[in-house]
């Protein structure tokens, strides 16, 4: 193994497998669960089953510019500026995702919707998402900042903004902290511009102005843009299992990507990486991860031994 110091490997618990006072505070949080959608036939094709992950939230909602077939009772329809290719398109928000979000997010904090829970969650229809863990992760990483530095011990309390791969995670004092400034944050490139619909802020930014995509719009939004002490805390994009705190304790990974499942794309090396974190969430300690993987290279450091199961993780997995 390395690249990741192993005294700070560990397996992550299922639900049943934490002591009773971290599913006590986990069990707590309020969580608001959404996603952005075109409605495209690939994801009207998941729907129903995303929809019964969300169902475990205690509130969810689906964005989209146009109604799917069939039950529309927690579909939203925001309004999307028209853009420089036809929405028939397969380029249509090809990595473009904020020019959804936008108009969501105004949503959002123009009802108050996301000011009545604790916690809210950005996922996407092509994760897998377990409600459940997803509260663990939460109290998880504040965990890992109250035992972290002392400036982290502060954060702790603050604004936050998660990060678990391209999902992501706003407490309601970040939420309040973003209506406060929408004013500002809310503002999008106007139409004809190569840039129509992403946030103005991303202005000389990465990406600017083909693409806006929300792994990219998000971390920057804390980055000099926005003002006051809200932080990010994680590593954007699925699949890093490098973020420590301060004292040099990992972070739990957020988000598994099949894509870079060292068992393969087929069917049935997905179900050895699922078969495979089913036995590393069993494990007792960080001992049995080390015997487990000591000396292989097939499995790198932190991939197995820091997530809890492919299909039913920490929190979610995307889909190839």
């Amino acid at each position: 193994m390395s690249g990741i110091s192993q005294q700070n490997i560990k397996p992550v618990a299922a639900w049943d497998q934490v002591p009773e006072a971290i599913r006590e505070e986990a069990s707590r949080i309020r969580l608001f669960c959404f996603a952005w959608t075109p409605f495209r036939p690939s994801d009207e094709a998941v729907l129903q089953e995303v929809r019964t992950q969300f169902s475990k939230c205690d509130g969810h909602a689906f964005f989209s510019d146009r109604q799917p077939h069939g039950d529309k009772s927690d579909i939203i329809i925001v309004d999307v500026p028209e853009q420089r290719v036809p929405r028939t398109d397969g380029q249509w928000l090809y990595h473009r995702n904020m020019v959804g979000l936008m108009p969501t997010w105004a949503h959002l904090l123009k009802t108050g919707l996301a000011e009545e829970y604790d916690w809210i969650l950005n996922a996407e229809l092509d994760h897998f998402t377990s409600p459940s863990r997803c509260r663990l992760g939460i109290v998880s990483y504040l965990h890992n900042l109250r035992s972290g530095s002392s400036g982290e011990q502060r954060l702790a309390g603050g604004p936050l903004m998660l990060m678990w791969g391209n999902a992501f995670v706003f407490n309601k004092k970040m939420v309040i902290m973003m209506r406060e400034q929408w004013k500002f944050l809310g503002k999008t490139e106007k139409e004809k511009t190569v840039g129509v619909g992403c946030p103005q802020f991303m202005r000389g930014r990465q990406e600017w102005p083909e693409h806006c995509s929300q792994d990219i719009v998000y971390p920057n939004m804390l980055d000099g843009v926005m003002r006051g002490d809200a932080e990010a805390i994680g590593r954007s994009g699925c699949g890093q299992p490098d973020a420590m705190n301060g004292r040099g304790v990992l972070f739990q990974l957020g988000c598994w990507e099949m894509q870079k499942n060292p068992f393969g794309m087929s069917e049935e090396g997905e179900m050895d990486a699922i078969r495979e974190f089913a036995i590393v969430q069993g494990m007792k300690d960080q001992r049995e991860a080390q015997k487990r993987y000591a000396g292989t290279d097939q499995v790198p450091a932190g991939t197995f031994t820091c997530t809890t199961a492919c299909q039913s993780n920490l929190c979610m997995s995307e889909a190839a």
